[in-house]
């Protein structure tokens, strides 16, 4: 995997730390008040937000960024951006590009997809989703205290937070505005954090009929790479090698996405599985 930041060093500076001091606690969520693409083809506004980043003389950089239908990495969560002011130390930044941070009256085809690929990536088993597992980030909102409380005592990671919540002096993303004398928060909260829990699937294929099941990955533990195909129809289950996950969901017309170790064995528990058979 290559990082943006890293192959095409700015030439104004390398506007981050290379390494950290303090384990990642959150992942802050962003809007990049820059370009976005509204009838979601070919959407390049996350890339050339990134270039942007690689190039400007302004003392800023976030780890992650994506738009409608594209996911750069710009920087590795080892790596310090600076990207919230006080916090950057203890966080992950992610960049959602969006023009404001008024999410309301968006096209909902758009929100859908934008949302999508920031949880869950273009592959469906990535994006925030997988970095938060990695990173051992609950897949929650969070509050300011929680992480301030989590830094303060050493405490373990707290979960997603919005920039605004950190930097509310002179920040209102992703979703916060300001109507009648009254802050709205227009931000799709549930709809995201649905997404990163795998609430809002994808509906099948028109012509395909979708199995009755679904596919995952262990991501971490002494089973990672580990692929299973849960057929719940046939009350079985398969191992299979990651590299041929997305085969073979695509075969049985099924989603896929990955789990944590934890996650893995509360799936195979549940389906009535502790060794998957093998493929």
């Amino acid at each position: 995997m290559g990082f943006l930041l890293l192959d095409r060093p700015n030439p104004n500076g390398p506007h981050y730390y290379p390494s950290r001091r303090e384990r990642v606690l959150a992942i802050v969520v962003h809007v990049t008040a820059g370009s976005e693409d509204l009838d979601t083809l070919d959407d390049n506004s996350a890339e050339s937000v990134a270039q942007y980043a690689a190039t400007t003389d302004r003392e800023v950089s976030w780890h992650t960024g994506s738009d409608a239908d594209s996911w750069v990495d710009l920087l590795p969560s080892s790596a310090v951006a600076w990207h919230a002011t006080d916090y950057n130390g203890c966080t992950h930044g992610h960049e959602i590009s969006k023009r404001t941070t008024d999410w309301r009256n968006m096209p909902a085809k758009w929100v859908d997809k934008t949302l999508r690929m920031a949880a869950l990536g273009p592959d469906e088993k990535s994006g925030l989703r997988r970095k938060a597992i990695e990173l051992g980030v609950p897949l929650r909102w969070a509050t300011k205290a929680e992480l301030d409380h989590a830094r303060a005592t050493g405490g373990g990671p707290v979960g997603f937070i919005t920039h605004a919540e950190l930097q509310w002096a002179d920040r209102r993303d992703p979703g916060y505005v300001t109507e009648g004398g009254q802050v709205i928060d227009t931000f799709p909260r549930q709809q995201f954090m649905d997404l990163l829990n795998l609430q809002n699937k994808l509906p099948a294929k028109k012509g395909k009929k979708r199995m009755n099941g679904f596919t995952f990955e262990v991501l971490d533990g002494p089973s990672a790479g580990l692929g299973v195909l849960v057929d719940m129809e046939n009350d079985r289950t398969t191992g299979i090698t990651a590299v041929n996950l997305a085969d073979a969901a695509a075969k049985a017309g099924t989603l896929h996405f990955g789990v944590n170790a934890a996650e893995a064995e509360d799936l195979l528990r549940k389906y009535g599985a502790g060794n998957p058979q093998e493929s």
